[in-house]
């Protein structure tokens, strides 16, 4: 692989919640790793249609499976029953939607937090 080959699968990795990528063809090979940013601030209370989207159980929150693009950023609109990311805890993981039509708002969590039940991810600004 040249450089800008790797600089697109880089690129690709990082807007991804991956945390360690390893490559290797031939006599050549890389390898990726990033430490999780730190949990963030609670988020402010932003206005009078507010909707929290709560956390579904106990478990570690993920945008995605491994390798998909987030799918809920600050300022994206959603709709209801869109796909905001998963809660990884025992056994399957559980599905984080959205509870109705907005955009969102604030996002409180990131990949690779731990999340308990009922803990609010994010902030919607519904849609009346």
């Amino acid at each position: 692989m040249d450089k800008h080959e790797i600089d697109a699968v880089m690129d690709w990795a990082k807007s991804t919640d991956l945390v360690e990528l390893s490559y290797k063809e031939g006599g050549k090979s890389f390898s990726y790793s990033k430490t999780p940013s730190p949990a963030r601030a609670v988020c402010s209370f932003p206005g009078r249609h507010l909707t929290a989207v709560p956390c579904p159980g106990v478990g570690v929150f993920q945008w995605n499976e491994p390798g998909a693009p987030k799918r809920a950023a600050q300022g994206q609109p959603v709709a209801k029953g869109d796909l905001l990311g998963l809660v990884e805890g025992a056994g399957k993981p559980a599905r984080v939607e959205a509870p109705c039509a907005g955009v969102v708002l604030s996002v409180c969590v990131e990949a690779g937090q731990t999340v308990q039940y009922g803990q609010p991810l994010f902030f919607l600004n519904a849609t009346p």
